[in-house]
């Protein structure tokens, strides 16, 4: 018994799933993710320029401060991976959009 069951293999097409969507085409939606993540880094950098001074090390005892931080954290994934995902998609006919789940 070589191998790895088949239970532990997945067959998807991630870059046409990423980097595509059902109401843009594939680079505008790559260009929109990306400046939903520079707007997230930048509402990022005005909350603690904005906070730090006041309350200092105490910055971190909000939820509020932590769930932006997360939030920035999970937007520039996604732009970094969407471009990356844009990059690797293939000339065809399924470069439209993913389905939807």
């Amino acid at each position: 018994m070589t191998g790895c069951s088949r239970l532990f293999k997945i067959e998807i097409r991630w870059p046409e799933q990423i980097a595509t969507s059902t109401w843009f085409p594939p680079l505008v939606y790559t260009i929109f993710t990306g400046l939903l993540a520079i707007i997230f880094v930048a509402f990022l950098i005005l909350n603690l320029s904005d906070n730090l001074p006041v309350v200092g090390r105490f910055y971190f005892i909000y939820l509020t401060h932590w769930a932006l931080i997360t939030q920035t954290i999970t937007m520039v994934m996604l732009g970094i991976s969407t471009a990356w995902a844009y990059a690797k998609l293939p000339d065809g006919p399924l470069q439209g959009q993913a389905p939807l789940f």
